[in-house]
């Protein structure tokens, strides 16, 4: 029996001493102070995973008239406080400084061929409102103070501007950018204001009177070599028109009913005709088209007051939109969201809208701010 004892106690003692020179010698420390945690542990500590948002911010700045490259490799703007004319890099975002003004609380940029060259409307200074910008040679020079307003003609090559001789007469002419050799083309009867753009691949100008829910705004073209004044469509309440880059189509946004907060779209062919209502209640000013002109990119309003005039209470200030993103398609009218309401985390009053060349991506400010956004296309 004793025997016995002694036997037992040798081996447990063996036993215990070859487990202390496992513990110590042989076995990782950190195996033993570090218990791996339970399954239903680290299910519980995992952070909920942050959906990324569809809208990218594109400027760190508020920019004023972003207008994208002929190459689609750069965007160009001004500072909407600072009157400091950028470019940015579209694939990286890098922002250059290309000219400081020296002007300030600019109103809206109208650009060139080139958009190193612009011409800046501001508040009245320097016994001006336009200024023709030349980034090239570093230069900011004032148009003469009578002009009301002005665009470019295609080529870039001249300005088309108007002067209001009588409270109910403009006079059109054309100049050289810094306003100097003017040649007067014709006279008009118009009491209010005018839009006045350049019509794509034509020696046109068009104009129309300025959109206005009780009046009517039909559409017109000028000739700027001989000067005549052709009608092109005979309007709508409350219009407003957005060509195409070809010149071949023309959007139309109106007011169908007066003293309204209704509002829709439709499509014309260049001459006015083959009328198409699109069945998209916005602006055109809230559209852009795509490169091959089958398909346009509208932001279309939600929770305009039903007391609202429109377009006139939007354009004067009065009431501002949240929008949802649609892209459609002009010949066959299919319609589909770009982001889908469930991913619209913010609101967004959607101004100077655009695509970039390659058709992949949406660009746009919000109105309240004047940041760039930047949208993956569907």
């Amino acid at each position: 029996m004793k025997n016995i004892f002694i036997i037992s106690s040798v081996l447990f003692s063996i036993t215990l001493l070859s487990w202390l020179l496992f513990v110590f010698f042989v076995k990782d420390p950190k195996e033993i102070e570090e218990k791996p945690s339970p399954i239903s542990e680290i299910q519980e500590k995992e952070e909920p995973k942050e959906t990324s948002s569809p809208f990218q911010i594109f400027s760190d700045f508020p920019i004023l008239s972003p207008l994208l490259s002929e190459d689609g490799s750069s965007i160009f703007g001004y500072h909407k406080e600072t009157s400091t004319l950028y470019s940015l890099n579209v694939e990286s975002g890098e922002k250059k400084v290309l000219q400081d003004t020296q002007l300030t609380n600019p109103l809206i940029a109208l650009w060139a061929k080139d958009p190193r060259i612009s011409i800046l409307k501001t508040s009245p200074q320097k016994n001006a409102e336009y200024f023709l910008v030349d980034s090239n040679s570093q230069t900011t020079t004032p148009l003469p103070s009578n002009i009301t307003y002005l665009n470019w003609d295609n080529l870039s090559e001249k300005i088309i501007f108007i002067q209001r001789k009588k409270p109910e007469e403009i006079l059109f002419s054309t100049a050289k950018p810094d306003g100097s050799e003017p040649k007067e083309l014709l006279t008009i009867t118009e009491k209010g204001r005018i839009s006045l753009i350049p019509v794509p691949q034509s020696p046109a100008i068009a104009y129309w009177p300025q959109s206005a829910n009780t009046k009517i705004s039909p559409l017109f073209h000028i000739n700027l070599s001989s000067g005549t004044k052709t009608e092109i469509f005979s309007g709508r309440y409350g219009g407003d028109y957005l060509y195409s880059p070809d010149g071949e189509k023309i959007l139309l946004s109106w007011s169908p009913e007066k003293n309204s907060s209704k509002l829709t779209l439709a499509l014309l062919n260049k001459y006015g005709g083959q009328y198409k209502d699109l069945g998209l209640p916005t602006l055109v000013s809230k559209c852009a088209w795509g490169k091959n002109t089958v398909h346009i990119y509208c932001a279309v309003p939600t929770g305009i007051p039903q007391t609202a005039v429109m377009p006139d209470d939007y354009l004067n200030g009065k009431v501002s939109t949240v929008d949802s993103l649609w892209k459609i398609n002009v010949e066959t009218g299919k319609k589909e969201r770009v982001v889908e309401l469930s991913d619209i985390k913010e609101t967004f009053d959607v101004t100077n809208i655009f695509i970039d060349a390659s058709e992949q991506f949406l660009y746009f400010t919000n109105k309240s701010t004047n940041i760039l956004y930047k949208v993956k296309l569907p």
